[in-house]
């Protein structure tokens, strides 16, 4: 009988797992991406490994995948012996089958049960954009359309770029949705086009807000979305409107400490709004 004894770091990684395991995230995939019977790890199974290394902290590349989980009781994790079916060769292909099936419905996907398992509130919904730089010579001819020279978030207009489109909820900050776009894209086009695929699902009498910056308010935008769709944003001091509430030096209200506020009513672009004017004894 072999007696031999060998002791495995756990640390926090359980509870990553087992959150992994409540989101259903090794099931959602598994049902898309369905798993080849020849392969001893799912594509679902693959994909919760990488999120553990991910959240191990030790800055591990996905190349060194087994030799992070040879010191980690991967049976704990995945409930079978599979420790030697970890390499950065079958991680690759899970990644390649993945982004072939398309990363952003699956992330909707998984953000959606976690929402739900959670019960996330979704009321307030924040959308945002921002710009992930890249190194290194990109021939756009061979594919690669989403890194280009654009508008640089970082100050870095000599490097090139892809942008990363993010909802999340007001509720935790939970993410709801992620969608990679070229690295030249307008935010006023991208958030244009992404609230108006989203009209169709939302469902009648349901109390849902969109926040944005500025990016948000233009005529466009306005006219598209107000008659469906509640949103909060703020309004740009290139109008001249904005640019005499602005200058308005009446009574204001007491709001909290160290900020006053009035409202004001406006009908741009033909959309009935309420603007509130803060001034704020800090700034």
């Amino acid at each position: 009988m072999d007696s031999t004894y060998r002791s495995k770091n756990l640390d926090h990684l359980g509870i990553v797992s087992q959150i992994c395991d409540e989101i259903g995230i090794v099931e959602i995939i598994d049902k898309i991406l369905p798993p080849d019977p020849s392969m001893k790890i799912s594509h679902g199974e693959c994909v919760k490994l990488m999120v553990i290394n991910g959240l191990g902290f030790t800055s591990r590349p996905l190349y060194l995948e087994a030799q992070f989980f040879s010191s980690r009781p991967v049976n704990r994790f995945l409930l079978k012996d599979c420790e030697d079916a970890i390499n950065d060769d079958r991680l690759r292909r899970t990644l390649n089958q993945i982004f072939a099936s398309g990363c952003d419905p699956l992330f909707a996907s998984i953000a959606s049960q976690a929402a739900l398992r959670f019960g996330v509130s979704k009321k307030f919904r924040h959308l945002d954009s921002t710009s992930m730089q890249v190194h290194g010579e990109y021939d756009t001819n061979e594919g690669i359309g989403l890194v280009t020279f654009g508008y640089s978030k970082d100050h870095r207009p000599d490097l090139k770029q892809f942008m990363i489109y993010l909802m999340s909820s007001q509720d935790g900050d939970v993410p709801l949705l992620a969608k990679t776009v070229a690295g030249n894209t307008s935010d006023k086009e991208l958030f244009r086009e992404r609230l108006k695929e989203l009209q169709g699902q939302i469902q009648a009498g349901e109390n849902v807000y969109f926040v944005a910056d500025s990016a948000l308010y233009t005529k466009t935008t306005l006219g598209d979305l107000s008659s469906s769709m509640k949103w909060v944003t703020r309004v740009p001091e290139t109008l001249s409107e904005a640019k005499q509430i602005v200058q308005y030096t009446g009574p204001l209200e007491d709001l909290e400490s160290g900020y006053q506020g009035k409202e004001f009513k406006s009908e741009y672009a033909g959309v009935d709004q309420r603007w509130l004017l803060v001034y704020s004894e800090q700034a």
